[in-house]
């Protein structure tokens, strides 16, 4: 409340002193004689029906003639006409003469002029003492009452700053206040369109919004008849929006807002447009408006509830501007129906007709809008810092799987080392082993000469030779490994009198051979000659090594005996089939008359 009449009397105290003969030279006019009359026709002075009255004066009535006196003194400057309002507008005289005329209704025309009139009096038409001026008042088109205010006419620049003071109030702030409520509840729904779940931003955008369109009245002064209705409507939306917005917030602050609650004050919301439409105005305030007051109750005792709860300086500040908008819009409804209460209790502040609900609930949306503002700003806070949490967690999270990883890598490493030996063993064992076994054996039993011995020796050698080049090298050395195997074989089947011709059709990159697959490939390669040098009795061996459409193509064809069946040779036969399944490969082996030709097929990629 203190805030309330601090804003009135600050508002109030910016008007010049408008008191009779003031040191500015002007004259507020208190008094003046009345005649109730909607003919335009000015009356005599001297008409029997002129009563006495005291401005501001408000008549239940269309129309009003007002007569007031004033002295202008002998050497005077240019005098002007001040009219804080003149809702219904109004025909002006000055000592007889019409010298101006504000818009009135009139058939396809709706006016309500809130903002102030200057109006310049014609020196010539003034009279140096004893002046007399009449006005012929209309009423508003709603509520129907002619309404005339305490007049001031003085020196044009005394008056000035009066009158552009009360069109910065009542036209200028408005509009800011209209632009300022579009932008910030488009902002605020398009939060809640984007985050269902943040309403409050939704009910703070249906409060700034309707009250954007509520504030339409202050900055519009005349209407067509075809678009009364529709600001009406507007009107009513826009009044109904704001309390009910603010009561859903308030609601929802305090924690008192249910669903079934909030349909029934989204309902009632739209009684009063309704209303308008069944009965126009008068039933409109009879159902509708009252009730506005009550809610606006409840949203300040759910606002202070909710002050209490948080006690914080937004919740405060919040349920502060609030008590400020229902005590405003309070303070609005007897103004507006000329209460005697206000009128008697507050004569002075009541005559200058300020409506301070406008005032007052742009301080509590600015309020809002900055508390929410102040959420927002605090959400992004906490998201950077969640962000920066996150990242730190991450970070350490990537540093464990970092060292997972190394280890793992470390284990892979020494388990692929320890299969290798193991491969390695087990490749010697099954051939080198078994063979030096098997010599041993014979030797004791003495079934081998000095030259099996020998020989014996020499193919363990060669076995040994062959394991070491194939398990030693690299995935990449498959072709230097080969050349190894030409250079072992080419010497030793010159002793056993076959001309041996080694045919290389390969690209210059071969795929990747894994070791392991190279020696069953070179072991296949040695047992095919081996054979040719044991029982093929063949004068030329070719061995062909070619890479045709990602298969790795390895034939040993000779000119020999052949085979008579291959199906029925030996443990080497039987060998070399086997190193080719574990290989993934083909083994074709053909025998005849024509000599032996072994077929190797392996896939590489």
């Amino acid at each position: 409340m203190g805030w309330c009449l601090i804003g009135g009397w600050w508002l109030w105290g910016a008007q010049p002193a408008l008191a009779a003969a003031d040191g500015d030279g002007v004259q507020t006019l208190r008094a003046a004689q009345v005649l109730l009359s909607t003919d335009d026709t000015r009356p005599a002075p001297d008409d029997a029906r002129w009563q006495p009255d005291a401005l501001p004066a408000y008549w239940s009535a269309p129309a009003a003639w007002f007569r007031v006196e004033f002295e202008v003194p002998d050497r005077l400057p240019s005098h002007a006409l001040y009219l804080p309002f003149l809702y219904g507008g109004g025909s002006i005289w000055l000592n007889g003469h019409h010298i101006a005329e504000v818009n009135r209704s009139a058939p396809g025309l709706r006016v309500r002029w809130e903002r102030p009139h200057l109006l310049l009096l014609p020196p010539q038409l003034l009279r140096a003492g004893r002046n007399e001026l009449m006005i012929h008042a209309s009423a508003a088109h709603y509520p129907p009452k002619t309404i005339l205010p305490r007049l001031g006419i003085g020196p044009v620049q005394a008056l000035q700053t009066a009158f552009e003071w009360r069109s910065f109030v009542t036209r200028a702030m408005p509009v800011i206040a209209i632009a300022l409520c579009l932008a910030g509840g488009s902002v605020a729904l398009f939060v809640w369109w984007r985050r269902r779940s943040e309403v409050v931003y939704g009910y703070f955008g249906l409060a700034a919004l309707s009250w954007a369109f509520r504030s339409t009245t202050f900055t519009i002064d005349t209407w067509r008849d075809d678009l009364w209705d529709l600001w009406r409507l507007l009107y009513y939306l826009g009044t109904g929006g704001l309390v009910i917005g603010l009561c859903l917030l308030a609601l929802h602050q305090a924690g008192w807002l249910r669903p079934g609650l909030r349909r029934a004050l989204l309902v009632y919301w739209v009684v009063g447009p309704l209303a308008y439409l069944v009965g126009t105005d008068r039933l409109a305030d009879l159902v509708w408006v009252t009730g506005l007051l009550p809610l606006g109750a409840v949203a300040l005792v759910a606002a202070i509830a909710g002050a209490f709860r948080r006690r914080n300086l937004s919740s405060t500040a919040i349920a502060v501007t609030l008590l400020m908008t229902f005590l405003a819009g309070a303070h609005d409804m007897l103004l507006a129906r000329d209460s005697p209460l206000l009128l008697q209790s507050f004569p002075e502040w009541s005559a200058h007709r300020f409506f301070l609900l406008h005032h007052a609930a742009n301080l509590m949306l600015a309020v809002m809008g900055a508390t929410l503002a102040e959420r927002f700003v605090r959400s992004l806070h906490a998201l950077e810092r969640a962000n920066a949490t996150l990242e730190a967690r991450v970070q350490v999270r990537e540093h464990e799987i970092a060292q997972s990883y190394h280890r793992i890598a470390a284990l892979e490493a020494a388990r692929a080392a320890a299969d290798e030996r193991q491969r390695i063993m087990q490749e010697l064992h099954d051939g080198l082993g078994s063979q030096l076994f098997a010599g041993l054996a014979q030797a004791e039993r003495g079934d081998l000469s000095g030259e099996q011995m020998a020989g014996l020796l020499r193919d363990s050698i060669a076995e040994m030779r062959l394991a070491i080049d194939a398990l030693t090298s690299g995935q990449d050395d498959f072709r230097a490994v080969f050349g190894n195997f030409r250079y072992r074989w080419e010497p030793r089947l010159r002793d056993f009198g076959v001309q041996g011709r080694w045919i290389f059709d390969l690209p210059e990159q071969l795929p990747p051979i894994e070791p392991h697959a190279a020696l069953q490939l070179l072991r296949i390669a040695q047992e095919s000659l081996t054979n040719v040098i044991k029982h093929a009795r063949a004068r030329t061996v070719e061995v062909r090594l070619a890479l045709r459409d990602r298969q790795l193509q390895l034939t040993v064809q000779d000119d020999g005996r052949g085979l008579a069946e291959p199906a029925r040779g030996g443990h080497g036969l039987r060998n070399m089939q086997a190193r080719a399944q574990r290989l993934g490969a083909q083994l074709q082996i053909g025998g005849g008359p024509g000599g032996t030709r072994v077929a190797l097929q392996l896939p590489v990629t």
